[in-house]
């Protein structure tokens, strides 16, 4: 144990997402219950951490350096930035991926709708096609994020997986709120005029074709295939799902600041997904298992 930051700890954590520490803070903890001597540090995003991780303060300590996937293992820079001391990826795109979970957001709904005195069970009929909804959801972004990942694997000058979840749910419906046909052909329009400028031999229709339904392979493979919804951009998966809590419950989660919301939902979230991250820690920090 050391002291970091004034703060007595077995272990130094260090992650994306700026000000987001309660966070994270609440996930290791469930991670590793009863167990408070992890100093937590968040940075304002994956270049920081990995700018740290290589500069590798010295420490009597185990550091560990958290960061998303994104499309890092499409693109084959993941086998890079995982080759730092320390590092431990996510195997999904980001960590919104793993709080996209219904049961989570809707435990943190009826907290919110407390004053009602309404119960989960008086809410079910408000949300009996839930499942419906998340399984349309997860195929148009499927579908979508296709473009990103073709985008960001040929270096197409092209907003991809960095557009705003409020520009993809434009239109949205409030109660069904899928992004609308209208925007999704209008990105696909902007994306193939932007090829015309920049890789016309793309828009060819059987390569067009082609590159989409190989857009999920990836060059690096440091895990056993991951699902097309894996590389779904996290934080569209989740905004989706709380457009449709807060459409059919009347929360406003979606006004929640992100770090608040995010350690809300930690708090009810089923962590088994997220096993692998707790086996990657102890193998770097032995004296935390």
């Amino acid at each position: 144990m050391s002291i970091v930051n004034g703060y007595w700890a077995n272990a130094a954590v260090y992650c994306e997402d700026e000000l987001h520490e309660a966070f994270y803070e609440r996930l290791f903890h469930r991670l590793f219950p009863g167990r408070n001597d992890f100093y937590v540090k968040c940075l304002s995003g994956k270049g920081d951490v990995l700018k740290l991780a290589r500069k590798r303060t010295v420490l009597d300590i185990a550091q560990i350096f958290v960061i998303d996937k994104d499309y890092d293992d499409l693109v084959g820079e993941l086998s890079i930035n995982a080759s730092v001391p320390g590092v431990v990826y996510l195997r999904r795109h980001s960590i919104e991926n793993y709080l996209a979970s219904f049961d989570a957001i809707i435990q943190v709904a009826l907290e919110e709708q407390v004053k009602e005195k309404m119960t989960l069970i008086q809410y079910r009929p408000l949300i009996s096609d839930k499942e419906t909804f998340a399984f349309e959801l997860l195929q148009q972004l499927e579908s979508l994020c296709r473009y990103f990942a073709v985008a960001r694997k040929n270096q197409i000058p092209f907003k991809s997986s960095k557009v705003s979840s409020s520009e993809v749910y434009a239109g949205a419906d409030l109660k069904f709120p899928l992004p609308s046909d209208a925007w999704i052909s209008s990105y696909i329009s902007s994306f193939k005029e932007t090829c015309g400028g920049y890789h016309e031999w793309i828009l060819e229709e059987v390569q067009l074709a082609q590159s989409l339904a190989d857009a999920y392979v990836a060059k690096d493979k440091p895990w056993a295939n991951l699902s097309p919804a894996d590389h779904v951009v996290g934080k569209l998966l989740l905004a989706g799902l709380l457009r449709y809590i807060d459409g059919r419950l009347g929360s406003r989660l979606l006004d929640m600041p992100d770090n608040q919301l995010f350690t809300r939902i930690a708090a009810h979230l089923d962590i088994t997904p997220l096993s692998y991250l707790k086996d990657e820690i102890v193998r770097i920090a032995p004296d935390l298992g």
